[in-house]
């Protein structure tokens, strides 16, 4: 999952509406369209897709499009570790410390690269792609995006300008037009987008903030269901249509059995054996003979347990 960072929108790829961005990988990389076809997932190819949106960040940065510096810092990027360690049994029934092992390393490596190595990328990435950046058609669905731009609550804190370069920007400006783009500097040789995948790009905003809108309405009125959909296609989540949504739930099942599944809720128990409801199909873990009969011995774990009811707190509580 995303979180705020000091490039404009990346947000937009944790809706489901990112099966745009598969597409607009696909324009962008020819050769990966004639391997995949017109929607190139994520899993399929990481770095296509780390350029990709890098490239749609980048364009907007360029053209001054992106929160200011004051709103970063109020934000701050705190994470609440309590909050965290709350939820995360009941959301997963195991605790967060299970599946990180060092909180504050990770918590602070997070902080780090999204307050610090991203916006100096971002430095970088200006002045070694800004001449290539592309002038935009006009189109409605442009207009409407840069509307809601100038209409938002911290529109008294968007700033003028970028950051100004520093002699180490300028530096690694110069040595990466020399280097090879390895990580974590690959997103630098991203691409511009095309004039189709700007377009792309504005209306995928838009939608997720008509949507957005749609599920505040309904959170108000005590009816929001939220369909429980793999992020990267907007599909229904279910065995065999993601490979990396079989690879987790094969990670969760043996983390739940480490923990003999002692924090699993009801909920958590019936969505994983529903998950594994027909394992005749081709689900990305048989491909490890191993990984697949562990699955099977803690599916089997799974059925036998019963996980206590959940009492509701007293309002003492």
């Amino acid at each position: 999952m995303r979180t705020s960072t000091p490039l404009p929108w990346v947000h937009w790829r944790i809706t489901p509406r990112t099966s745009q961005v598969n597409r607009a990988v696909s324009i962008q990389y020819p050769k990966l369209r004639a391997k995949y076809g017109i929607s190139v997932r994520y899993a399929q190819d990481h770095t296509a897709h780390l350029k990709t949106e890098f490239g749609f960040d980048m364009v907007q940065v360029a053209k001054n499009r992106y929160a200011s510096q004051q709103y970063h810092d109020f934000i701050g990027f705190h994470v609440s570790k309590l909050l965290l360690e709350r939820t995360f049994p009941i959301v997963y029934g195991v605790e967060l410390k299970d599946v990180l092992a060092h909180e504050d390393l990770a918590i602070g490596s997070f902080r780090y690269a999204v307050s610090r190595m991203i916006p100096k990328m971002t430095q970088i990435a200006l002045r070694t792609h800004k001449k290539d950046m592309m002038k935009e058609s006009p189109s409605f669905a442009k207009k409407k995006f840069l509307y809601r731009l100038s209409r938002s609550d911290y529109e008294k804190e968007w700033g003028k300008d970028y950051k100004k370069d520093g002699f180490k920007t300028r530096l690694f400006s110069v040595l990466l037009r020399y280097m090879p783009k390895i990580w974590p500097f690959k997103a630098l040789a991203f691409n511009s987008p095309t004039p189709q995948t700007a377009e792309m790009y504005f209306k995928s905003i838009n939608t997720t903030v008509d949507q957005y809108r749609i599920y505040l309405q309904q959170l108000r009125a005590g009816t929001l269901e939220l369909t429980n959909c793999d992020f990267d296609t907007g599909q229904e989540t279910t065995a065999a249509e993601y490979s990396l949504t079989d690879e987790s739930y094969a990670k969760l099942l043996g983390r739940l059995e480490e923990r003999k599944s002692a924090l699993t809720s009801p909920n958590l128990r019936d969505n994983v054996l529903n998950f594994y409801a027909n394992l005749t199909l081709p689900i990305e873990t048989k491909k490890d003979s191993g990984r697949w009969q562990n699955v099977l011995t803690s599916l089997d774990q799974l059925k036998l347990f019963t996980p206590a009811p959940i009492v509701a707190a007293s309002p003492a509580d």
